[in-house]
């Protein structure tokens, strides 16, 4: 089960995803329900690698679903490669 642990939340970028399972996306505002929280085995982030005045400090839910969705299928094509 999840929580609300540090230890809980990685980075996309620097934790071993798998390609089967469920992404629960929260509202900008509300995130997601407790409930479903604690069905949560993995929280990931997406680091912010702008350091500006002007940068954003968190994505709009539909940025940042393409962003783990592009990921993840980065990850399954790169799989499928090093089978062939």
């Amino acid at each position: 089960a999840g929580g609300k642990t540090p230890e809980n939340k990685k980075g996309i970028y620097r934790m071993h995803l798998q390609t089967k399972g469920f992404i629960v996306m929260g509202n900008e505002g509300n995130g997601i329900s407790a409930g479903i929280e604690q069905l949560v085995n993995h929280k990931i982030t997406i680091p912010s690698f702008a350091h500006s005045l002007y940068s954003t400090e968190s994505l709009n839910v539909g940025v940042a679903t393409g962003i783990i969705l592009s990921e993840f299928k980065r990850i399954e094509y790169n799989i499928n490669e090093s089978i062939t």
